[in-house]
C-alpha cells in the first residue's frame, strides 16, 4: 500500500474539491476508460479521485484549483463539524469514520489522503440535505384527493430505488407547497410543468422538518420543460 507525503491540509482539501468536481461530482475509486474506442489503445476517460490529489500535491499537475474550490474547502470540515454536533443533541449516533475525518480535517498536516478525499461529497450531502429541508420547511397540501391538477414545479430531489424499479421525485411549486410522485419515466424526473391527479395527502414522519405536508400525485405526465 502506498505511504502518501504529508501535506498541509487545506491544500489536500482544495485538491479534493477540485477532483471530485472533475470526475463529475462524484469518488472515483479505479481508472475508467472509453470502452468504444477505436483500436488497441485504451483511452482513459476518468482517473481515481485519490491520484488525482496526490499527483497535483505533488508536482502541481492534472488539477487547475478554482476559487470556489477554495472556498468549499475553507468551510468544509467546520460545516461537517458542525452537522455532527446537530446531530449528538438530537441523540443521533455519528460514525467512526465521520469522527475521524473532522479530527484530520482540523490537524495542520495530514497524509490521509484517501480518508480526506471524501471530504466534498459528505460536504455537498449536507449542504443538499439543508437546502431541501429549508425549501420544504412552510410546505402547505394542494388540491383534494382525486381532483386532476396541472402545476409547474421545481424538482429539489429525486432518487431511484432499484428495488421498485423507479423514481421518487420531490419538488415544489411557486408557493414552495411539496408535490411527490414515483415515475419510471425518466422525462418525469426534471423541472417543468407537469398533469397529474392528487392521490394523498400526508404529514410526512420521514422528512424533517418532520410532520412535513406533501401533495401526492400518480399518472403524472410531463406537460413542458
Amino acid at each position: 500500500m502506498k505511504q502518501y507525503s504529508t501535506y498541509p491540509v487545506i491544500d489536500i482539501l482544495e485538491a479534493a474539491f477540485c477532483a471530485y468536481r472533475t470526475n463529475g461530482n462524484t469518488i472515483v475509486r479505479e481508472s475508467m476508460f472509453d470502452l468504444e474506442a477505436v483500436g488497441e489503445e485504451k483511452v482513459l476517460t476518468k482517473i481515481p479521485n485519490v491520484q488525482l490529489i496526490d499527483e497535483h500535491l505533488e508536482n502541481k499537475s492534472l488539477l487547475k484549483i478554482t476559487d470556489d474550490d477554495r472556498d468549499y474547502a475553507s468551510m468544509a470540515i467546520q460545516t461537517i463539524d458542525h452537522d455532527r454536533t446537530i446531530k449528538l443533541l438530537r441523540g443521533v449516533n455519528t460514525s467512526e469514520f465521520a469522527d475521524n475525518l473532522i479530527k484530520e480535517g482540523k490537524e495542520e498536516q495530514s497524509n490521509k489522503i484517501k480518508l480526506l478525499l471524501w471530504v466534498p461529497e459528505i460536504f455537498f450531502s449536507i449542504s443538499e440535505r439543508e437546502q431541501f429541508e429549508q425549501a420544504i420547511a412552510n410546505s402547505n397540501f394542494v388540491g383534494k384527493i382525486g381532483e386532476k391538477m396541472t402545476v409547474n414545479v421545481e424538482v429539489i430531489r429525486k432518487k431511484y430505488l432499484p428495488k421498485l424499479s423507479c423514481w421518487v421525485v420531490t419538488t415544489k411549486n411557486k408557493d414552495n407547497n411539496v408535490i411527490q410522485w414515483f415515475t419510471s419515466k425518466d422525462e418525469c424526473t426534471v423541472s417543468g410543468k407537469y398533469y397529474g391527479v392528487v392521490s394523498k395527502l400526508e404529514e410526512n414522519p420521514y422528512f424533517s422538518p418532520q410532520g412535513t405536508k406533501i401533495t401526492m400525485l400518480n399518472r403524472v405526465k410531463l406537460l413542458d420543460k
